[in-house]
């Protein structure tokens, strides 16, 4: 960990394992694109490298926020909502 004033850095990686290029750089835009919705709440001071699995060019969106969401969580850079803070869910059928 560095200084806590210093924002915290990224680094995506997708290797060759992933695929071609195509699949490597839709995985590190889509973990990033993922990753850009936390930034406010992310503690400042911290170097998080973030790897590509196979399926990150397939999957549902929801499913990598949520496991970047959750990495963040675990690790202490995020802190979870209190309950009675988080909102409900929505659903669409009336």
């Amino acid at each position: 960990m560095r200084d806590d004033c210093e924002p915290s850095r990224f680094a995506f990686i997708a290797g060759g394992r992933i695929g071609n290029a195509v699949r490597r750089n839709r995985s590190r835009r889509r973990m990033r694109e993922a990753l850009r919705s936390m930034l406010d709440e992310v503690k400042p001071g911290a170097d998080v490298v973030v790897l590509a699995r196979d399926a990150t060019a397939d999957v549902q969106f929801e499913s990598i926020r949520g496991a970047i969401r959750s990495s963040l969580v675990s690790e202490g850079l995020i802190e979870e909502p209190a309950a009675d803070e988080q909102r409900p869910a929505t659903s669409d059928s009336q």
